[in-house]
């Protein structure tokens, strides 16, 4: 069969590692990369046998692993935006080891359907630039429990169609002293970007007890990044650099793409206010290609301020 005819679904678990049933949505995914799959590790030791080539491999255990590539999609499903549903989950279990998991259903046309179980996401990279096609991205680096064969997949519907995504142009960023990013607002604050990237890393880690497939999969220490480019036009960054102390600023990120009135949707847009409290520098990277503009890439760390908010907040709504 050809590659365009695969097509996948996740279904959110309320246990983890279980397909739940009947009243659960099913999020049909276009996605751009999903390499999603079991992957066995084998028992290989370095025997002494009398001969020259070797004898023995045994399978002992495996995990199930991949990653899950699109736009960052703005069209809702179940009064949400397929983003929120990603995020959502990503950035689940603030103060927990157990996160969100997700059930993925991947068609193969009937030749073997793919059923992956109790998928967490481990890495997640939200980016977006005003260079090449101005779509934001998303990538989900997920860790699941098992693969199994799908024998319900659901079927594609004619409305599974009706697409948007977030793109750069409509991207405002505002970076100020203030001690919240939800009060960087103001025109003084907003700074004209070029590129963006925000990055989490949940630190999985997979334990497997008398099982073949992993037992648990519980999340460590949660690391936060954010990077912003800006046309060098001022020593601004240069100073941060050679400063003795640590720099920290509040930022407030704004993201958003047209639902289509998808999901019963109000309004016309779909809107995502990100809030990072607490901005740590950590470094800048100048650029200067022969024959254009010289710019600079700076990097942070999204740090827990000293209130009840998270590292990194998200708002949703609609305008």
């Amino acid at each position: 069969f050809a590659g365009w005819e695969k097509y996948c679904f996740l279904r959110a678990e309320d246990t983890w590692g279980e397909k739940d049933g009947a009243g659960f949505t099913d999020l049909y995914i276009p996605y751009t990369q999903n390499d999603i799959s079991v992957k066995p590790q084998f028992a290989k030791p370095s025997l002494y046998l009398g001969r020259r080539q070797q004898q023995f491999k045994q399978a002992t255990k495996a995990t199930c692993d991949g990653t899950l590539a699109m736009p960052l999609w703005a069209h809702q499903i179940g009064a949400k935006s397929l983003a929120q549903h990603f995020i959502d989950a990503a950035f689940s279990g603030p103060a927990s080891p157990n996160l969100s998991s997700f059930t993925g259903m991947t068609y193969d046309k009937g030749n073997d359907d793919k059923r992956h179980l109790g998928l967490r996401i481990n890495t997640f990279i939200i980016n977006g630039s005003a260079d090449g096609d101005g779509i934001i991205t998303m990538s989900a680096g997920m860790i699941g429990k098992s693969e199994e064969n799908e024998t319900s997949i659901a079927t594609l519907e004619d409305d599974d169609g009706v697409l948007s995504a977030f793109t750069f142009d409509n991207v405002d960023f505002w970076l100020s002293d203030n001690s919240e990013g939800e009060s960087a607002t103001s025109a003084a604050e907003k700074v004209d970007i070029r590129a963006f990237e925000i990055s989490l890393a949940n630190t999985l880690t997979v334990y497997h007890t008398d099982s073949y497939f992993p037992s648990r999969i519980v999340a460590g220490v949660r690391v936060v990044g954010f990077k912003f480019t800006v046309f060098k036009d001022d020593n601004t960054y240069d100073l941060y650099r050679r400063s003795s102390s640590l720099v920290t600023k509040a930022g407030h990120l704004q993201l958003k793409g047209y639902h289509l009135s998808t999901g019963g949707a109000a309004d016309d847009m779909t809107v995502i206010d990100v809030y990072m409290d607490k901005l740590a520098f950590s470094g800048a990277t100048d650029t200067a290609d022969m024959n254009g503009l010289a710019q600079i890439q700076t990097e942070w760390e999204c740090l827990k301020p000293a209130t009840s908010e998270n590292e990194i907040e998200f708002a949703f709504s609609t305008e």
